[in-house]
């Protein structure tokens, strides 16, 4: 087959904002940034993250590095991988599906040294010339955050050993070239792709959020690379299916179109679209509120539009009830100009739920809030992990999303009324991950039990 240049030949590396000091892959999974909100995505030209952060200067962030593996021999080959934090390595060993995936290399501890050959994978029969996906995940915590991959023909010995510091931008022994379909790849190795909706001129009011998105049918599920254009020069950073932005008057008559690409394909273009933007008629609106179990002493209310900063930041302009001799004790307008984070001098109650009204907040031009949408309601907590508990003959499952730092499982016997009378007791054996979630099984026989998470 012909090998072709394409734009998106490589791997693809999508980095994302992840909160917490949690250095494993299970916390990059659980986080409601993966997979579709990367704060950033480069291609690659070798397995190597140092290609992207080259030293440790970005912390709080998880990143995926994907793309295709082709072997130019076909024989047993044997991977290898070097990182600090608790990373994984998935292949399919059937093709280019990542569905097909499996977990072939985990580093489980950080202790030195990071030589090439302290992750070793097992043998993995490989056809010549056909391609394979990989696919690499790490969460970057404090300190050194790399992930490196290499592989070799069984029987041609290791990598080159290389401990810390690590310097290398690309080691010289990570995959690279040929192994991951760069500069080249097979042609049409991905499979044909099409725009299944395409971009509409759009018309919007000056202050307002505007979605520039489209929608690409993908078959072969192979990684793909947008970039956005406006007036036909290429966005800094706009490499998502959706492009969101804050419109202007001064944006009105502006052009956008994306380009869309993949490994062994030609690029697709959208058609350019046009963006009107008209005077601002528009009373701004609550558009939500919200409480997170790990800061019951904070309500982050997020406006449809940009405000004022006078009336956002005066906390008389919001009733939370029911509320008790909880107060507001302060009101922050975030950069965004849109949200605002309310302060409360005691912690709401976990899974009650609250109406927070808004008045005397003007947007940017000076329209007050639309008195029929000044008002919505949030529970508390709302976000806390919930279980799961499936029965297995005389076992039980009880699972919840991984990480959620903090909380215990904890059994009782049976319900009780009042509920401060129910015997809870931590439940004994620790969970195991499995799937991005926290497992624990349970031998049960003629008994009742009841389950509950638990955050001191």
């Amino acid at each position: 087959h012909s090998w072709v240049s394409s734009p998106g030949n490589g791997l693809l590396m999508e980095s994302y904002l992840v909160a917490g000091t949690e250095p494993t892959v299970e916390s990059l999974l659980a986080s409601p940034n993966y997979p579709n909100n990367p704060f950033r995505s480069d291609l690659l030209r070798a397995f190597d993250s140092r290609l992207v952060f080259p030293d440790d200067s970005q912390e709080g962030y998880g990143a995926r590095i994907r793309g295709v593996f082709i072997p130019p021999v076909s024989g047993n080959w044997v991977f290898f991988a070097r990182t600090r934090q608790f990373g994984v390595v998935n292949l399919n060993p059937n093709g280019t599906d990542p569905a097909g995936a499996r977990e072939i290399l985990r580093q489980s501890t950080e202790n030195a040294p990071f030589n090439w050959n302290r992750l070793v994978s097992s043998l993995q029969p490989l056809r010549a010339g056909r391609a394979y996906y990989i696919e690499g995940l790490y969460k970057g915590a404090v300190g050194p955050d790399f992930l490196k991959v290499a592989a070799r023909l069984a029987g041609t010995g290791d990598p080159m050993p290389v401990d810390s510091p690590d310097t290398d931008s690309p080691d010289a022994n990570s995959l690279a070239g040929g192994f991951i379909a760069f500069p080249l790849a097979p042609k049409n190795l991905g499979g044909a792709m099409s725009i299944t909706r395409d971009l509409a001129d759009i018309t919007i009011e000056d202050g307002h959020p505007v979605t520039l998105s489209i929608d690409v049918n993908n078959p072969s599920q192979l990684p793909i690379i947008y970039q956005w254009y406006r007036d036909g020069a290429p966005i800094p950073g706009a490499t998502t299916p959706a492009y969101t932005f804050e419109a202007v008057l001064a944006d009105s008559g502006a052009t956008f179109h994306a380009e869309i690409t993949k490994i062994g394909a030609a690029p697709l273009t959208t058609r350019t679209a046009t963006l009107t933007v008209n005077p601002d008629t528009t009373a701004p609106r609550v558009h939500s509120a919200f409480c997170s179990y790990s800061n019951l002493m904070e309500v982050v209310v997020v406006f449809s539009e940009r405000v004022d900063v006078g009336g956002a930041q005066d906390t008389f302009n919001y009733a939370l009830n029911p509320i008790g001799e909880i107060q507001i004790q302060s009101a922050t307008l975030e950069s965004d100009a849109r949200t605002v984070r309310l302060t409360l001098s005691d912690a709401l109650t976990s899974g009650a739920t609250y109406n927070l009204t808004v008045s005397s907040i003007a947007d940017l031009a000076g329209i007050p809030i639309d008195p029929a949408h000044d008002s919505v309601s949030f529970v508390a907590g709302g976000d806390a992990p919930g279980l799961l508990i499936v029965q297995e003959g005389d076992r039980v499952v009880v699972s919840w999303p991984a990480p959620s730092p903090g909380f215990v499982l904890q059994e009782a016997p049976s319900l009780a009324v009042p509920p401060a009378n129910i015997m809870w007791t931590d439940v004994a054996s620790a969970p195991q991950l499995i799937g991005g979630r926290n497992v624990v099984r349970l031998t049960i026989v003629n008994q009742q039990r009841v389950f509950r998470l638990r955050r001191p």
